[in-house]
């Protein structure tokens, strides 16, 4: 089993990854470091490398907020393969766990395209996730009803026992 950490690259998911690795080390879990790269963001990205003006594209999460570089594995058609996505989702994973957690720590990544929920949860189950653990604002209940929250879409959806990391 294992504990999840759905990270979504802003600087809140540094708290998202250390309540994570002491939920993991609490329960002699394993720890998977989880970050979706939203299908609308994978778009913009494929659309920008495969148009006229294409050059390299650029995924903008990064723990220090810096530029990132996605793998263009030699520019397919599509200017941006998914695989290629999910590996660059993956590495903001690794980067954010590496940038949080003391070196040593062992963890695993996972990067994945899509909608967040269907993605976080699917990852839960590929897993055998003992527990997930995600970030969450605070908003008003309208502004929720207005925008969706993928924290209440998870917490409403999940069968598995959730912590929620709230920030503003």
């Amino acid at each position: 089993m294992a504990i999840v950490a759905a990270i979504d690259g802003t600087p809140s998911s540094r708290t998202v990854v250390q309540t994570a690795h002491d939920v993991a080390r609490a329960f002699d879990e394993e720890l998977v470091v989880l970050h979706v790269m939203e299908q609308e963001e994978y778009d913009r990205i494929a659309e920008r490398a495969s148009g006229p003006t294409s050059g390299t594209p650029s995924y903008p999460f990064t723990p220090s907020e810096g530029s990132f570089s996605p793998s263009t594995g030699g520019q397919s058609a599509e200017g941006y393969p998914v695989d290629n996505a999910a590996e660059d989702a993956a590495t903001v994973a690794r980067q954010f766990a590496e940038e949080v957690l003391p070196e040593g720590t062992e963890f695993s990544t996972d990067g994945r395209v899509g909608e967040p929920t269907e993605q976080i949860l699917r990852t839960a189950d590929s897993h055998d996730a003992h527990m997930l653990v995600i970030g969450g604002r605070q908003r008003s209940p309208v502004g929720k009803a207005l925008f969706g929250s993928t924290t209440q879409s998870v917490l409403l959806n999940s069968e598995r026992p959730i912590v929620t990391c709230m920030h503003e």
